[in-house]
């Protein structure tokens, strides 16, 4: 174990070098190929390995006794810093890949680029990888109920917090989203994951109560994403409201030319 410490970081520096000659040449997700290959995989890597030799030099080799909320501290540190040099690694990979595309072709349009990277490439990742989770959590949930014990009113107000959230996060997409293809293939995903809930109900007949709470949650979110997905644009005092109280962020303005321009 102690050898691996030291063999993978020398390995992914070698092939780093070595991918660093097919810079340019190739894309994947609109990042160039080397690029990605640096922020996606051996940035990532590197991380885990950091915190694996942070690990092992703390409780092996300093003698400092660390407890496991110490242990737990350090670990929190280093992680936390490593976050900011990750988001910045990121941004350069981004970046060099606009400048890559400049290159080869000095009339290339940066602004159209980045749009189809913020929209299809980090909001779909974003928001398929956060339903995913949350039916994760879902699953855990009802095979290991919670040991916690709420009252009628906390779990009824809970469930209620999870539509609210539901109605803002629609909000939140619908008005920053200027292509209906997207906005479809959201309406897809929350309706696949409403099934999914709806199928682990059938399945394993979860108690309605406060030890599964994460899957009622879960459930009153998707159901109100979903019954927003049906009928949020053809209720236009709430779609008057909604502008209303986004107005300030200039989203709706966005919107009204996005539809005027159809």
């Amino acid at each position: 174990m102690t050898s691996w410490l030291f063999v993978i970081p020398f390995l992914a520096m070698i092939s780093g070098l070595l991918l660093y000659q097919k810079n340019g040449r190739r894309e994947f997700l609109k990042f160039d190929m080397v690029q990605f290959f640096y922020a996606f995989v051996l940035a990532p890597m590197m991380f885990v390995w950091l915190k694996s030799f942070l690990f092992f030099i703390l409780r092996d080799e300093l003698g400092l006794g660390l407890s496991v909320t110490g242990l737990f501290v350090y670990d929190t540190v280093f992680s936390l810093v490593f976050m900011f040099v990750y988001a910045f690694v990121v941004i350069h990979s981004l970046t060099k890949s606009f400048e890559n595309k400049r290159y080869k072709d000095p009339l290339f349009d940066v602004f159209s680029h980045s749009e189809v990277l913020h929209l299809w490439v980090s909001h779909t990742i974003t928001y398929t990888g956060s339903a995913a989770l949350l039916v994760f959590l879902s699953a855990v949930n009802l095979n290991f109920p919670l040991d916690v014990e709420l009252g009628r009113v906390s779990f009824y107000l809970i469930l209620l917090s999870g539509g609210i959230l539901g109605i803002v996060l629609y909000a939140a997409i619908w008005l920053s989203v200027f292509q209906e293809q997207f906005l479809r293939l959201m309406q897809l995903l929350f309706g696949v994951v409403f099934l999914l809930h709806v199928l682990a109900y059938f399945v394993w007949s979860p108690a309605f109560g406060a030890s599964l709470v994460v899957y009622w949650f879960n459930l009153s979110l998707f159901s109100m994403l979903v019954g927003l997905s049906f009928f949020f644009d053809k209720i236009d005092w709430l779609v008057e409201r909604v502008e209303r109280l986004m107005h300030k962020q200039g989203w709706s303005a966005k919107r009204k030319q996005y539809l005027l321009t159809k």
